[in-house]
């Protein structure tokens, strides 16, 4: 990505539900009867509530990460299983427009592999196992793998 123009011209969706979801599972993990983060919690699912309904996304790093984020409450929550419901849609829309066949020196790695961890914890069936380890194997054949152990990352 050469940085001449931005790749994605949206604000991070997700933040509320990041926060929702991380509130809620530090309020689960002080116990079954806590209530230690009510009122953050509370706050948080009033922004969902309004938020969650009018998703929608072009970003792949974007649609990964609320796919990721809802799976943790998919299935005791309509909001997150209507936020999966969704991004799998914006995401099968960037997948047959031919997002992810674009050249990989005009993508960055970093978003695809969110993509990826999204869409194995987000998945439905439907192909998604199978898209994202193609996504993953992409950069793997593009090198990114040899670059990391150049970097002395790997």
């Amino acid at each position: 990505m050469d940085l001449r123009e931005p790749l994605v011209r949206s604000e991070g969706n997700p933040d509320p539900v990041d926060g929702l979801v991380v509130f809620r599972l530090l309020q689960d993990s002080d116990g079954p009867d806590s209530a230690v983060l009510a009122e953050e919690i509370g706050d948080y699912e009033k922004i969902v509530s309004t938020k969650w309904e009018g998703y929608n996304s072009s970003d792949p790093l974007d649609l990964g990460m609320a796919l990721w984020t809802a799976h943790w409450f998919a299935k005791s929550n309509e909001w997150a299983r209507g936020l999966q419901e969704m991004a799998r849609r914006d995401l099968t829309q960037l997948w047959e427009e031919g997002y992810f066949d674009k050249n990989t020196k005009k993508r960055l790695a970093f978003r695809e592999f969110g993509t990826a961890l999204g869409m194995r914890c987000g998945s439905d069936g439907g192909g998604w196992e199978r898209r994202a380890e193609q996504l993953t194997t992409t950069w793997e054949k593009a090198g990114w793998y040899q670059y990391l152990r150049r970097m002395r990352w790997g």
